[in-house]
């Protein structure tokens, strides 16, 4: 599909949900799902806080074989994969951002990396704009919820968006205003039922039609009207 998917923190969100669905949607799969988090734009009255709590639960993930037990985190899917996290986190670095913790191969014989957590990211760099498909935080800080919707909506890709806050009218001003096809509120950017519509706005699929759902039987359906007279 393509996606660059963000999480809005807010100030009044609960640290521990959050700090969980980020680890969660983005460092789940390694990252490598069309849907994961890749950017976290954080309100600055809880930017440092949920910092610290990010990287220590992105320094504590056990990296490695799936089939061990344990492992919370896998490899990238090919060499080609590896390549292009370790590029982009030293394109990050290159820009100007922090990384705070991992971007680096974390072992031989395979294809594994730490997650990575940037931050002071601004939106006009590549790492906040393109799509990585790898273990890749990067975290922008924005004064209110106008704000963070301005930069949730600053990209070309329009996927999948969520928001963690205990209030019900910036969750709702979020979801009616943010440019994306799939919106959560307190859960995680991945995780879809297979029920509804699936899709996304922008550059995030052909923005044409949705998988899934009765919108994705549509799309195969042929229509035809027949009238009938009176004999």
């Amino acid at each position: 599909m393509g996606g660059k998917n963000p999480l809005v923190v807010m100030d009044d969100a609960d640290l521990k949900l959050a700090v969980d669905l980020v680890v969660r949607a983005g460092f789940g799969l390694t990252g490598q799902a069309c849907t994961a988090t890749s950017r976290v734009i954080v309100q600055q009255g809880i930017a440092k806080q949920f910092s610290l709590a990010l990287q220590e639960a992105a320094s504590s993930l056990k990296v490695g074989n799936g089939l061990e037990s344990g492992t919370q985190m896998g490899p990238a899917v090919n060499q080609g994969q590896l390549d292009t996290d370790l590029d982009y986190i030293k394109i990050g670095q290159d820009e100007g951002a922090k990384l705070l913790v991992g971007g680096k191969s974390s072992q031989e014989g395979g294809y594994f990396i730490q997650p990575a957590v940037f931050d002071f990211v601004d939106i006009s760099m590549r790492i906040a704009r393109e799509e990585i498909f790898g273990p890749v935080i990067c975290m922008i800080h924005a004064e209110d919820l106008e704000d963070a919707i301005s930069k949730a909506n600053a990209i070309a890709f329009g996927l999948s968006a969520g928001i963690v806050t205990r209030d019900l009218h910036n969750a709702f001003t979020f979801a009616d205003r943010v440019e994306a096809g799939v919106v959560k509120i307190n859960e995680a950017t991945t995780g879809l039922a297979l029920q509804v519509p699936f899709g996304g706005f922008k550059h995030s699929s052909a923005n044409t039609f949705k998988e899934q759902g009765p919108a994705a039987i549509e799309f195969y359906t042929r229509t035809k009207t027949v009238y009938v007279g009176h004999g």
